[in-house]
């Protein structure tokens, strides 16, 4: 099929020029540059993946429909909570209410599933779980807010180069190998982030 680390990038890279397909169909438009610099942003990102890979290694059809398919779906929900929040009229408002609902119709779906079992997990990693829903909501909350302020294609874009944090991080502490092609792959997607935030 496909390894993890060529998969999720295309799926990721996909994601943003999905969101500016939609988002133009709504009216939202994007500089030339801007343009130029998604183009950038999700190719590099494409090139980040495959770097260094061999034509024997490239990953299957199935495993890049899968994974385009995943950029769709990425791209529905952050055009949707795009339009919403902006409808809403307020980043925190839509935020607080949407991980509300969710965290409510996530413990039932958990509860009527497992059952008394969830009880013993709610009781020992309270604090983990807490923590993690924190930065999860703070993290989501603040593209929500960008969502309000520029492009969503815009955000979109600028939200995927998580991945090249990613790699970074792989490269600086576990000794992960980034090479000359990869490190060209990231010069892109900065080239990419700098056009996108030209106005």
């Amino acid at each position: 099929m496909g390894d993890f680390g060529q998969v999720y990038p295309i799926a990721r890279g996909s994601a943003p020029l999905l969101v500016a397909i939609v988002a133009g169909i709504q009216g939202e438009r994007l500089t030339v540059l801007q343009v130029c610099g998604l183009a950038a942003t999700c190719g590099g990102l494409a090139a980040l993946a495959l770097a260094g890979v061999g034509r024997r290694d490239l990953p299957s059809r199935k495993a890049v429909t899968a994974a385009v398919l995943t950029g769709a779906a990425i791209a529905s929900y952050t055009v949707v909570d795009g339009l919403g929040v902006r409808e809403s009229g307020t980043a925190l408002g839509y935020t607080t209410w949407m991980f509300a609902v969710e965290g409510v119709l996530t413990f039932a779906v958990m509860t009527a599933v497992r059952g008394r079992a969830i009880a013993p997990a709610l009781r020992d990693r309270w604090l983990v779980s807490a923590g993690g829903g924190t930065i999860s909501m703070l993290a989501y909350g603040l593209v929500l807010w960008a969502q309000t302020r520029s492009a969503l294609a815009e955000v979109a874009a600028l939200r995927e180069t998580g991945i090249l944090w990613g790699a970074l991080i792989g490269a600086v502490f576990f000794a992960e190998r980034l090479g000359p092609r990869r490190v060209a792959a990231a010069g892109i997607v900065a080239l990419g982030v700098i056009l996108l935030s030209a106005h």
